[in-house]
């Protein structure tokens, strides 16, 4: 009989401490979820202010359309994904098939505002050439030139020159080249030229046939360049 008793103590605290841990494991999910809901609020107010409401989609093709004068429509939502103060999306245009426009989409607890890379579209078979045109006093042979469009400066529109788009302090050459030849010395040349001109920059140049990659980077900020070997 004692045995049976010893037993059904043991049974009954083997429940009692599986009841325990099961609570111990609400009680630790609920606090996670409280933690979450209170992080949520605090980047929602910020400072005690409610972010303003997302705009439908529609409206963000009108300001676009009212901007470049045409029509937009909708291709997919995009960018580094949808958070509480920012998203993005793709759009395309008439004036430009093929190409897919960035716009980038942002707000706080007064408004919504917008960037978009329709210039840098817009502009770069300009760049391409413009850049093209300098490196050739420097690479004897010239693979291929690709352009990086990125969202820039959104005050800028089809009012805007070649010039004060390519110089503006928002703007950035992000680009790539594939050359036949070149060694450190002239790829630093080279880069030392896009310095002297004023321009922001950053261009990965491969070397195929020597398996070679090399980047660099300029910034008027801290106006140093950087320049390594990738591979």
């Amino acid at each position: 009989m004692k045995i049976k008793r010893v037993a059904a103590v043991a049974a009954a605290v083997a429940l009692s401490a599986a009841m325990v841990a099961n609570a111990v494991s609400v009680i630790v999910r609920v606090a996670a979820l409280i933690l979450l809901l209170a992080t949520t609020i605090t980047w929602s107010n910020g400072c005690g202010n409610k972010l303003v409401k997302y705009q439908p989609t529609e409206v963000v093709l009108a300001y676009m359309e009212e901007k470049y004068g045409e029509k937009f429509e909708y291709i997919k939502a995009a960018g580094p994904g949808f958070s509480l103060t920012s998203h993005g999306m793709l759009v395309s245009c008439e004036s430009m098939p093929g190409k897919e426009i960035y716009i980038s989409i942002h707000r706080d607890s007064k408004e919504e505002w917008y960037y978009d890379n329709y210039m840098a579209h817009y502009f770069e078979d300009q760049v391409v050439e413009y850049m093209v045109d300098i490196a050739k006093d420097y690479f004897d042979e010239i693979i291929s030139y690709e352009v990086g469009n990125f969202p820039r400066d959104d005050t800028m529109d089809l009012t805007t020159t070649f010039e004060e788009f390519f110089f503006n302090e928002h703007y950035y050459v992000h680009g790539s080249m594939d050359v036949g030849a070149a060694d450190e010395e002239t790829m630093r040349e080279f880069a030392n030229e896009l310095v002297r001109r004023g321009f922001r920059f950053s261009i990965g140049i491969d070397i195929p046939s020597e398996n070679e990659a090399y980047s660099v980077y300029y910034t008027t900020s801290d106006d140093q360049m950087e320049f390594y070997r990738r591979k």
